[in-house]
């Protein structure tokens, strides 16, 4: 997960795959996804239930990150 503290990894990953999703699947890993790969996105709200579905299933809570899903566009993170 400290792959998001790194600006010079995520601009690189940017820069092969334009804007990413970034979904924080527990402390040890996140899953970042180009945007254009998941074909018709879903909304918002969806992305972000889904994210809190799998954690309320299957992620320890002290191990959670984040109920939320995250944008990187250009050089920046925010809440997607």
């Amino acid at each position: 997960a400290g792959v998001l503290a790194s600006r010079p990894c995520m601009e690189e990953l940017e820069d092969r795959f334009g804007e990413l999703i970034i979904f924080p699947s527990s402390i040890h890993e996140i899953l970042v996804v180009p945007r254009r790969a998941l074909g018709v996105i879903k909304s918002k709200n969806e992305l972000t239930e889904m994210v809190r579905g799998i954690n309320a299933s299957t992620v320890k809570p002290f191990e959670q990150l984040a109920d939320n899903v995250y944008l990187y566009h250009d050089g920046e993170l925010s809440v997607f």
